[in-house]
């Protein structure tokens, strides 16, 4: 699991982003916050 600069806050809204092309996981979810930092690779 790799870790990213972005950070959430409790209320904050997030953004789910599917990445089905993503080399090493087809079902891989992009989090990204707010300002549209990516959180973490899950």
């Amino acid at each position: 699991m790799r870790y990213y600069d972005g950070v959430i806050h409790q209320g904050e809204w997030v953004e789910l982003v599917r990445q089905p092309h993503n080399p090493y996981d087809a079902n891989a979810i992009r989090v990204d916050n707010m300002t549209g930092t990516q959180v973490r690779d899950a």
